[in-house]
């Protein structure tokens, strides 16, 4: 994409690629246009909209949204947008501010899109300064929530649902990483995950929630502030099994839950993929992201393998986490596609001292954190919390 803008004038640029073995043919051999032009079709529904998929692709949008007041796609050309030379500069002012990064102005001409200025900054990046505290949406007047990632530590899942619940909640989320984590005991993840709250919130109330093992996490950092005194309105439980249980025995499931998180369905995986070895399961997930898009093009075999590690540490911490209950109310929200679990809520029920109210929202495990379901899941957070903002006040 880069090349081509070096090269063309912007109205010969393509906005779309794909990678063909070969050009499609009609029967006399000639190059099938028919064909190509239906292929362009389905390529814009997939490009139409890439959200962000890494706190510094959030960051970007974010400061995309303040200059241009559009919400942009990681796709969308900033000139494109309305941006213009004028721009340029507040933008790259802003970048600094919140990066700590320096760019050229011909940067953004360069690479002005999201994805592709994310990609240059990036390559600058210095992985022993990570932070476990991201804070996605950091503004606003209410409560601020505090969720934990899934199985595997990222935190792109939650973007959507930030911006969804409006710019007067500020949302965190907590990042994972296997550093200073050899062992990843649940009270002592949550242990650490707490210091990393109370760095920016000293006092609460504290709202807790998270998405799938990442719920699991939550519960336990909420018997830890209430064994201290600290008050805990509400923990949110996105579609979480309960702790002691975990689905993925086998290879197979193990993968098939790594490639969920990905956003990648499991029926793509063919039987000859899951007798292969770890490495070539990984390189298929990892061409698969990228295709999908649920991954930054520039994410490299050696971090998805990271995040490999850390998604069987955090499957198997929620498999020897045995909790006592605690007496805190807690929301279980449902994923409405999935199959019925009694067990899940009569397990949730006795943890949490039969203060459990539970929700199905639209979408599977994955998706009810995507559009369109995004916004349902956003509306019952805000009802259900609504409460809990008069009680603070």
């Amino acid at each position: 994409r880069v090349f081509a803008q070096q090269r063309l004038p912007d109205y010969m640029a393509p906005s779309l690629f794909a990678l063909l073995d070969k050009l499609p043919q009609t029967a006399n051999g000639k190059v099938d246009r028919v064909a190509l032009r239906a292929m362009a079709k389905r390529l814009e529904r997939v490009d139409e909209r890439v959200g962000p998929r890494d706190l510094l692709e959030s960051q970007l949008a974010r400061i995309w949204e303040e200059l241009l007041h559009v919400e942009p796609s990681v796709r969308d050309n900033f000139f494109e947008l309305g941006g213009h030379s004028l721009l340029v500069v507040p933008l790259l002012a802003r970048v600094e501010q919140v990066t700590g990064k320096r760019l050229n102005v011909s940067a953004v001409f360069t690479a002005p899109t999201i994805e592709s200025l994310a990609s240059i900054l990036r390559r600058g990046v210095d992985r022993s300064s990570h932070t476990t505290l991201i804070p996605i949406q950091p503004l606003g007047s209410l409560t601020p929530a505090f969720f934990v990632h899934p199985a595997g530590g990222s935190v792109a899942s939650y973007f959507a649902l930030a911006r969804a619940l409006g710019s007067e909640r500020p949302f965190y989320a907590l990042e994972g990483t296997l550093a200073g984590n050899s062992s990843r005991q649940i009270e002592l993840v949550a242990r650490n995950y707490l210091d990393a709250i109370r760095a920016v919130r000293p006092d609460g109330p504290y709202l807790l929630g998270g998405w799938s093992s990442g719920g699991v996490v939550a519960f336990e950092m909420a018997r830890q502030l209430q064994a201290r005194g600290a008050d805990v309105p509400l923990v949110v439980l996105l579609d979480s099994g309960p702790p002691g249980i975990v689905d993925a025995e086998d290879s197979v499931s193990l993968l098939a839950g790594f490639a969920g998180n990905l956003g990648i369905p499991i029926d793509l995986v063919s039987a000859e993929l899951l007798r292969s070895g770890t490495e070539t399961q990984l390189q298929w997930l990892l061409d698969q992201a990228h295709r999908s898009q649920a991954l930054p093009p520039d994410l490299s075999l050696d971090d998805l393998r990271r995040q490999f590690e850390l998604y069987l540490a955090d499957v198997e911490a929620v498999r020897n986490y045995h909790p006592p209950a605690g007496s805190f109310p807690v929301l279980l929200l449902r994923a409405a596609d999935e199959d019925e679990f009694p067990e899940m809520i009569e397990r949730w029920t006795r943890l949490s001292s039969n203060k459990l109210e539970v929700q199905n929202v639209p979408g599977d495990h994955v998706t009810m954190l995507r559009a369109p379901h995004t916004a349902k899941l956003a509306e019952v957070l805000r009802e259900r919390l609504a409460p809990v903002e008069r009680n603070d006040l």
